[in-house]
């Protein structure tokens, strides 16, 4: 993803995203909600590269995990994970594979483990709503923080930020 756009925050306050190249911003915001260095982190999705990188330098273990829809079924972690970042994937997945993305999210994470990361929000292209978001993940997870992001994304689209812990 592109985050060198500033994104309009509410009371028309602008907020500057970083350039490419470097990690989400929501992110990085969320760092404090996931366990510590040198925890394992599988990372998932197109903006993956960036925010394994930003990871990495912060001293996480990473295991980077599928950029693409057609790579998910396939990868399978060493050992369960500390928590998982999703950096897009299940923006590119269409509505019956969500289902699919949920349950491999809660296989590849250890009890207790975190996933988040940056959704798009609502009627966006791949978006998802927060009651969407909880209604899928909630079988195996339990929601930490879910909430607008100052952020949006290249398009101008609404992040929801996202913090769930696995049961």
């Amino acid at each position: 993803m592109d985050w060198t756009r500033p994104a309009t925050v509410s009371g028309g306050h602008r907020a500057t995203a970083p350039a490419r190249g470097n990690a989400s911003p929501v992110v990085l915001r969320l760092l404090p909600s996931i366990p510590h260095p040198p925890a394992r982190i599988g990372v998932c999705g197109p903006a993956g590269a960036e925010d394994a990188a930003a990871l990495r330098a912060r001293g996480y273990r990473v295991e980077e995990g599928p950029r693409t829809p057609d790579t998910l079924l396939a990868w399978h972690p060493d050992a369960p994970l500390d928590a998982l970042c999703d950096s897009g994937l299940l923006r590119l997945l269409p509505q019956d594979h969500r289902p699919r993305w949920a349950a491999m999210m809660a296989l590849h994470l250890r009890p207790g483990g975190k996933l988040f990361g940056a959704f798009a929000s609502g009627d966006t292209p791949g978006g998802v709503g927060a009651s969407e978001l909880s209604a899928l993940l909630g079988a195996s997870f339990d929601v930490e923080r879910l909430s607008e992001s100052a952020f949006t994304d290249d398009d101008g689209a609404p992040l929801l930020e996202a913090v769930f812990t696995r049961r």
